[in-house]
């Protein structure tokens, strides 16, 4: 999905190289991608990369939910991130 204040186009398609710069949006681009860690928008060098923060809070919990000894790194960097953005608290102050 590619969005200005007035646009959206979003692609349906396979996410291979090849189908998204068949999109003829992206390719060029040299401005910044907020996008998952999929490794097929890599190739776009010309553009700043940034990950979106609902994928990197998943990531995060995904690393504390099976694994104890690193709950407590993750835990923090995920609050602090959702303190940071200021997004809204739920349950036992969590943001996620």
């Amino acid at each position: 999905m590619a969005s200005t204040p007035h646009l959206t186009a979003m692609h349906t398609g396979r996410r291979t190289n090849e189908a998204i710069d068949a999109g003829g949006i992206l390719p060029g681009y040299t401005g910044t991608i907020v996008r998952d860690d999929y490794a097929g928008y890599q190739h776009f060098k010309d553009a700043h990369h940034a990950l979106c923060a609902a994928h990197l809070l998943r990531d995060l919990k995904g690393l504390y939910a099976p694994d104890p000894d690193h709950r407590l790194w993750a835990e923090a960097m995920a609050q602090t991130g959702c303190v940071n953005l200021n997004w809204p608290q739920g349950d036992g102050g969590r943001c996620w």
